[in-house]
């Protein structure tokens, strides 16, 4: 739990940075668009891989659901704000299919050693 703990801490002041810096004009905001997207499909990815770890049966289970949590969230914003397209759920999509990636890279990693 700490680790992903830490992840989330390490991903939120990663995103509060490059907003600042977009805010600035450091990076253009395009970039930072760019950049959002793949550090936000890592951290599912990464926080699936650990809490992958956790569960007995279903492991693939624990990192769905932090997906769906996030996914769901982020559908309550879009809808509250109208603004649904056919590119966010493609958006939402990449993000579930992240965390069956990192669940499977954990299970693939622990069949290996025996």
């Amino acid at each position: 739990m700490k680790k992903i703990l830490l992840s989330s801490i390490l991903f939120i002041i990663i995103i509060t940075l490059l907003s600042i810096l977009s805010y600035y004009e450091l990076i253009t905001y395009s970039f930072f668009k760019i950049i959002k997207i793949i550090i936000l499909i890592s951290y599912i990815a990464i926080s699936s891989y650990y809490l992958e770890n956790k569960s007995n049966k279903y492991k693939y289970i624990k990192g769905l659901s932090i997906s769906i949590i996030i996914i769901l969230l982020s559908l309550l914003l879009c809808i509250i704000k109208k603004r649904f397209t056919i590119n966010l759920l493609i958006y939402y999509l990449i993000l579930l299919f992240s965390s069956f990636i990192g669940s499977f890279i954990k299970r693939h990693k622990k069949k290996k050693k025996y």
